[in-house]
């Protein structure tokens, strides 16, 4: 982000109201590549902190 006003526009897109560190998009992934997400079949996994479902 180029300044704090752009960097609060975006991160109010997101339901969470923050953006996702880049360890929180790395559990994401080691989730997937688990044995956790064993029966985890032909779904998506969004990992944007609400932003899919945070537009109208």
């Amino acid at each position: 982000m180029q300044t704090p006003e752009q960097r609060a526009w975006v991160e109010n897109l997101h339901a969470l109201r923050r953006l996702a560190s880049s360890a929180e998009i790395a559990k994401s992934a080691l989730y997937l590549a688990a044995d956790l997400s064993g029966l985890t079949i032909g779904a998506a996994l969004f990992a944007d902190g609400g932003a899919s479902i945070a537009r109208a």
